[in-house]
């Protein structure tokens, strides 16, 4: 198992396949019983173990914010570039004018 970046983490056990059988419609109304076992020992650091029945997509859980976040993130960014590149076409130095460095130049070297 690899280390955490995190100290409190999940880890997926068991994943529930909708696609075929009797839980196309999810998990049908009842009793479960659980059994944890210590095959990994967490007493050593302080650690516990926890059973968290969650409904979770792709990429992670149900929330969405961090997906809004990277999509309002990026395009600011595409909005910035945009914005600095007609800055530099508009008011940058031509490429004649970076290229012409005379002796009598203050910023020659």
């Amino acid at each position: 198992m690899r280390p955490s970046a995190f100290p409190n983490f999940r880890k997926i056990f068991r994943r529930l396949d909708q696609s075929v059988g009797p839980y196309s419609d999810g998990l049908p109304a009842g009793n479960y019983t659980f059994r944890i076992e210590y095959n990994y020992p967490v007493i050593g650091y302080g650690g516990r173990k926890f059973l968290v029945v969650s409904n979770a997509s792709a990429f992670g859980g149900k929330n969405p914010f961090l997906g809004y976040a990277y999509i309002a993130t990026g395009s600011c960014l595409v909005l910035l570039a945009l914005v600095l590149f007609i800055v530099h076409v508009k008011w940058g130095i031509r490429e004649d004018e970076a290229i012409d460095v005379r002796k009598t130049d203050p910023y020659y070297f």
